[in-house]
């Protein structure tokens, strides 16, 4: 007689706080209202700058507006995959994880697109080295001071429409008790991004309004090109890294395989991990493992199984526990989903 192990798995309806569907009506309503804002408030302004720079002829703001526009699509593009991944319940036959993985893909096209955007600076760099090159040490800023005013103008608007909706939405976060999805999160970093540049822009071009020569302009100029790089490939950096990690079901960085796996192994009745597998389906607490092992008494190991699972943080378990040693009953499989253990007797003869 021999003895087979069979999984089995159900998943809880999309209201569960353990599934994954989307969350109850109004959970994620602040970080939706947030989104519409960055997304509609960043075209007003891109629309602002590139009109301003159209009818004055100052092809510093018709550039920086086009530069905005991009931004501007960027947060529609993230308002619209908010939209999508809270848009009711999934089908769970064809989605059985929900559309939590859209938001991740999100995030990572956030990062991708700060890291294009980067490309922009690259040219401002080169302009800016160029003029301290090849210009001279005349008095007098090098840009009419026309064009200045109306940069830092339309600068510190830029400047204080991100600060307040950043502010905003920090403010009612402070009293959630759930975090950002991963989406959200790489649009609140673009933003957050948007501000340190404009607030380096308007201190630059204000600095080469009271500076005496136009080389010291040029030096702010290139200084504060690097500076905005920095900031932009360092948020780019984090984006593409973290969900490029979820996107590539890498184990979750806040989950340790090594003690996982040894605390698995100490359950009494384990005598041998076959596979351990973890990865974060959207957000960094929505997390599943898929265990199999071998142990004598399955019901006793695959209880055991799932509060070590609890410990590290996964609330969704699928243990496929095979006969080990002295086991001579049953196999048995569970999701800690559900809170419940499924048996099967197999005789093969």
């Amino acid at each position: 007689m021999t003895m087979i192990g069979v999984e089995s798995r159900s998943l809880l309806p999309s209201s569960s706080p353990c599934g994954h569907g989307p969350p109850p009506a109004g959970q994620d309503s602040q970080a939706g209202r947030t989104l519409a804002r960055l997304a509609i408030g960043t075209c007003a302004v891109s629309l602002l700058m590139v009109m301003t720079g159209a009818v004055t002829d100052q092809a510093v703001l018709l550039t920086e507006g086009i530069h905005n526009v991009a931004d501007a699509v960027a947060y529609v593009v993230a308002w619209n995959i908010h939209r999508l991944s809270r848009g009711g319940a999934p089908d769970h036959d064809t989605y059985p994880f929900g559309y939590g993985r859209l938001t991740v893909l999100g995030g990572f096209f956030s990062g991708c697109f700060l890291a294009a955007a980067v490309l922009f600076t690259a040219l401002d760099i080169v302009d800016a080295v160029a003029e301290l090159t090849l210009g001279d040490d005349r008095a007098g800023p090098a840009l009419d001071t026309s064009v200045r005013a109306w940069t830092v103008a339309v600068g510190a608007l830029e400047l204080l429409f991100n600060a307040s909706v950043l502010a905003a939405h920090s403010s009612a976060h402070a009293h959630a008790h759930d975090d950002d999805d991963p989406n959200t999160k790489g649009a609140l970093l673009h933003a957050l991004a948007d501000l340190s540049t404009a607030t380096v822009a308007v201190a630059s071009t204000l600095a080469g309004l009271v500076l005496s020569s136009r080389r010291a302009a040029a030096l702010v100029n290139v200084a504060a090109c690097l500076l905005i790089a920095i900031v932009m490939l360092a948020t780019a950096a984090k984006l593409v890294r973290d969900n490029g990690r979820v996107l590539m079901q890498a184990a979750p960085a806040g989950v340790d395989m090594g003690a996982l796996r040894a605390d698995v192994a100490r359950v009494v009745g384990v005598d041998e991990v076959a596979r351990v597998r973890v990865w974060q389906v959207g957000d960094p607490h929505d997390l599943v493992a898929d265990l199999v092992v071998r142990a004598a008494g399955s019901q006793d190991a695959t209880d055991a199984i799932r509060a070590v699972c609890r410990k590290h943080g996964i609330v969704d378990v699928v243990v496929e526990c095979n006969p080990g040693a002295g086991c001579t009953t049953a196999t048995s499989s569970s999701s800690s989903t559900t809170g419940q253990q499924h048996h099967h007797h197999h005789q093969h003869t």
